[in-house]
Formats: C-alpha cells, sequence, structure tokens
C-alpha cells in the first residue's frame, strides 16, 4: 500500500505559491490580483489534517504517546520558524538604524522572543508589525492554530477511539458553524479569536477525508476526471478578480477534502515523482519565509529605485523568494526531514508530513 501521495506535493506547492502571489498583490497594491487565494491556506490546513491521519493515527493510542507526536510536531515546524525570526529581526533592526520611526532592539528581541515559542504578541505596536499577532512573521499565525487544532486531535483519539467518527463530526460541525457565523481570521488582534474555527474546521474535514479515504481503493477515470474539474474550478474561484468573500470560503469547505482524497488517489508519471516530492517539500519554506524575505527584498528595492513598482517588482521577487526558499530547503529543510525519519524510526514509513 502507498504511504506517499506525490500528487498532494504538487498540491502543497501550488497553494504555497498562490499564497505567495497573494500577499505579493496585497503588499504590493494591485489587490485585485488574485483576491481569493487566501483559500489556498484552508486547504492547507485540510491537507495537514489528511496527512496526519495517514501518517500517526495508529501510533496515537495512549496518553503516553503525546509527548513524542508533540515532540515530533516542534521539531518539524522550528527550525523554519527560528530562521524566519532571525531573518525578519534583523530586517527590523536594521532598519532602526536608518529611520527614527523602527522599533526599537528591545522591542524587537521580545517580539522574537514570543515568535520563537510560537506564541502571539495580542498588542504588538504597529511600528513592530501590529496589529499581526506575530508581527515579525504574519503567517505564523496558521502554525499556532494548527499546533491547537493537532491537539484536539489527538485528545480525540486517545479519549473517543471508540466513537472517533461521531466525535470529528461534532467537532467538525461546532467549528464549521462557528466559522460560517462569525466569519474567519487569526492574525490580527481584532479578528484573533476567529482562528480557532477556521483552522479546526478546515483541520478536521482533511481529518474526515483521511478516515474516509481507502488507500487500496485503484483509481478510477471518472475519479481523475473529478479531480482535474474540481481542482481548475478552485484555482478559477483564487484568480477571479473579483473578492468572493464567504462564496471562496464555502467552496473551500465543500472541495478541499474531496480535492485530497482524489489527489492522494492520482498517480503521476515516474519521471514526476521526485520533482513533486521535492516541490512538497519547497512549500513549507516557502510559506514560512516569504514575508520576512518580501521585508528585506522589498527594502533593497525601494532603496535602489525609490519607490515601489508593482508589478515589476513582483516579477522580481516572486523567483527571488522561490530561489532562496530552494537553497533553505536543500541546506536545511531535507536534512531536518532526514533527521525526523531517523527520530521515527522503527517505523520506516515514507509519508511525507505536511506543516
Amino acid at each position: 500500500m502507498r504511504n506517499h501521495y506525490e500528487v498532494l506535493d504538487a498540491l502543497r506547492f501550488i497553494a504555497a505559491a498562490g499564497v505567495l502571489l497573494f500577499h505579493l498583490a496585497h503588499w504590493l497594491n494591485f489587490r485585485w490580483f488574485m483576491p481569493n487565494a487566501g483559500i489556498a491556506v484552508d486547504f492547507f490546513f485540510c491537507l495537514s489534517g489528511f496527512v496526519m491521519v495517514i501518517a500517526y493515527q495508529r501510533k496515537i493510542t495512549s496518553p503516553s504517546d503525546l509527548l513524542p507526536f508533540f515532540r515530533i510536531r516542534i521539531l518539524r515546524l522550528w527550525p523554519m520558524i527560528m530562521l524566519a525570526t532571525l531573518i525578519s529581526a534583523s530586517y527590523l533592526i536594521a532598519k532602526g538604524f536608518m529611520s527614527t520611526e523602527a522599533p526599537t532592539a528591545l522591542m524587537v528581541l521580545e517580539a522574537a522572543g514570543l515568535s520563537l515559542i510560537s506564541a502571539p504578541y495580542m498588542h504588538a505596536p504597529e511600528s513592530l508589525g501590529g496589529p499581526q499577532v506575530f508581527p515579525l512573521n504574519g503567517p505564523q499565525f496558521s502554525l499556532f492554530f494548527e499546533l491547537f487544532a493537532n491537539a484536539v486531535w489527538v485528545v480525540i483519539l486517545i479519549i473517543f477511539s471508540r466513537r472517533l467518527y461521531l466525535a470529528i463530526c461534532i467537532v467538525l460541525v461546532l467549528f464549521s458553524v462557528a466559522c460560517l457565523a462569525y466569519g474567519y481570521g487569526g492574525d490580527t488582534t481584532e479578528n484573533f479569536w476567529l482562528g480557532f474555527p477556521r483552522v479546526t474546521g478546515s483541520f478536521f474535514l482533511g481529518i474526515l477525508a483521511g478516515n474516509l479515504f481507502k488507500k487500496d481503493q485503484a483509481p478510477t477515470i471518472w475519479g481523475q476526471r473529478l479531480f482535474w474539474a474540481l481542482l481548475l474550478l478552485t484555482l478559477l474561484v483564487a484568480v477571479l478578480p473579483i473578492p468572493l468573500g464567504r462564496i471562496a470560503t464555502l467552496w473551500t469547505i465543500a472541495a478541499s477534502p474531496f480535492l485530497v482524497i482524489l489527489g492522494a488517489r492520482q498517480k503521476l508519471p515516474s519521471r514526476l515523482n521526485s520533482a513533486a516530492t521535492f516541490s512538497g517539500t519547497l512549500s513549507y519554506p516557502i510559506y514560512t519565509l516569504h514575508y520576512p524575505l518580501f521585508c528585506w527584498l522589498n527594502g533593497i528595492f525601494v532603496m535602489i529605485v525609490q519607490s515601489q513598482k508593482g508589478w515589476l517588482e513582483a516579477a522580481i521577487l516572486f523567483p527571488m523568494i522561490i530561489a532562496i526558499c530552494y537553497v533553505v530547503t536543500i541546506m536545511i529543510e531535507l536534512p531536518v526531514m532526514r533527521m525526523l525519519r531517523r527520530v521515527n524510526a522503527p517505523a520506516g514509513k515514507s509519508v511525507t508530513e505536511n506543516p
């Protein structure tokens, strides 16, 4: 039976690239470009839930399994968090030498300390990056909430193992209703609490998908066609120049678990497997590092050109960020994953864990 799904790796890379493009358009003030691409973040959560089931569900049966699970999760996430924090902190400290409006070194150190333990900074000053709750790296909010969703899941696994489907559905319904009723957020002080239903709801969609997925079920031509249709429609939702708001969210809720299940059943030509697997590994550095890398690269670009240039700058920064993340993947991310495989022995599984 397969334990690695190259199509899911490719989807993870597409989602990471979509988030990068979405943020570049937002930061460089051409927000009509891919205004709905933020749905890629929610797809990440769903995909993460699916992979957690495949990789860990059978291994978590008692409270004694909690510490090893969270040790692996923290080891998996922390190197990129540390690197992102160092890049952002160095940028703000360098900025402090050139501007009186920059935060003090003490403020930066305080924010860095919170970032390194993935704790939200609830009232960060604007000069530091507030009102973002992770002012040194805005997208880090999703990692904080995902660890919360992981905790909810493992508690359910241990306490409600005999009624797992019922518990999953109850949690899924409660958090999804809360998300639809109150909206979603999580990245700023004002909408921080909305991150709990947003992330947990999407994560448990993936948990449900993982429990419904049958590894030994052969792909069908109709399943392949449905997968491509759902993928193309989801990409269309992301790139439409009209903000769709909750319509895009509802589509993500409806389509993501099917995309993940159908994607896991697809097979790529053997010559593409290595590239797809690497692209999945590359996705986490892209997602985690694109904000601090943008700060430095945008600062250098503006210093040279004396202004932001929108499309021109985005066209330069996008490949530069991908290239830097490629180097980071080779030098840091892949060695970390190899280490985790050794730590996680003797299981010997080849599932690529999604952050």
